[in-house]
């Protein structure tokens, strides 16, 4: 992060006439190489610097991270990199002008501290995702009532999402004015599966608004387990969804059984963390932790079958 800021200030052609400073500038872009490919490194595979004789750079070893999403930042940090050192290319090519990297520098640098921030508090990051989840969902949420009404009133709500994939827009539903009144039912039962998967969800993304907490006791590693088995949850639900407004009732039936399954992990998960659980805990604590979870289960099992019918 140092480095990067420290280039945007050498990389100025009016400062780059001496050897000295053209070596200077160089040196910051060869270290900021290496470092992004540390970091990379860092992040696939257990390496030891110390260990391997093919380079002579004095490297030292980033321990292997433990939270999921940090493979995608480091490939956005080094993608902005890229774009950045394409920017100093193309003004050295030119050999006039002024370097247009602030927008690239800025978004470097934030990136960094998203990730500093991730490092510095796992659990906050893992309940940021889920909360994104949440407004992912919610959407789906909103477009399956949507769909229900007539195409007029459906141009003057349009839909605010972070991820409004094409098969969520107006153009790609069946028009409400061709369903039949078993397309209605199926799109109305539906949609509960929706707003519970989204219950579990934001339940987890804020655990201490409610009774039971579920996650409080949970170690580094039972976590990042809970946030495994959620991660392609919202996915999961996309693809469902797509097949819901598009009325589509069998390829759905076939999707809803076999997402259906994935939802429940991380409750199963939850249920088998809280039987696990020792004397030295409140045993109120627990019984409300397997009861929260076996009711939301039970719950999910009545509206796929419902959803089946």
């Amino acid at each position: 992060r140092r480095t990067v800021l420290e280039l945007s200030k050498a990389m100025d052609l009016k400062h780059l006439k001496t050897a000295s400073e053209i070596e200077a500038a160089r040196q910051l872009l060869y270290q900021i190489s290496i470092d992004v490919t540390q970091l990379k490194i860092s992040i696939c595979m257990t390496w030891h610097p110390s260990k391997s004789s093919s380079s002579d750079d004095s490297l030292q070893d980033l321990p292997l991270y433990y939270y999921p999403d940090l493979p995608w930042g480091v490939d956005h940090v080094r993608d902005s990199i890229i774009d950045l050192f394409e920017i100093y290319s193309k003004l050295f090519q030119a050999g006039t002008g002024v370097a247009d990297d602030k927008a690239e520098i800025v978004g470097v640098v934030d990136l960094m501290d998203q990730m500093i921030r991730d490092l510095q508090s796992p659990r906050s990051a893992m309940n940021g995702k889920w909360r994104w989840m949440v407004r992912e969902i919610e959407v789906m949420d909103h477009a399956l009532v949507k769909c229900l009404k007539p195409r007029k009133v459906r141009k003057s709500n349009p839909l605010e999402g972070l991820e409004d994939d094409k098969h969520l827009e107006m153009t790609q539903w069946c028009p409400r004015e061709r369903m039949s009144e078993m397309d209605v039912k199926f799109i109305e039962r539906a949609t509960p599966i929706f707003r519970l998967s989204r219950l579990l969800l934001n339940k987890l993304s804020r655990p201490t608004n409610s009774k039971p907490n579920l996650t409080s006791r949970m170690t580094l590693g039972q976590l990042n387990e809970l946030y495994a088995v959620t991660d392609m949850m919202e996915e999961d639900l996309r693809i469902f969804a797509q097949v819901v407004l598009q009325v589509r009732r069998i390829p759905a039936g076939h999707v809803l059984k076999e997402i259906s399954s994935n939802i429940k992990k991380a409750p199963m998960l939850l249920n088998k963390h809280f039987e696990a659980l020792g004397p030295d805990v409140d045993q109120a604590e627990i019984q409300e932790g397997k009861e929260w979870c076996r009711t939301w289960m039970a719950h999910l099992d009545t509206l796929v079958a419902r959803c089946m019918q």
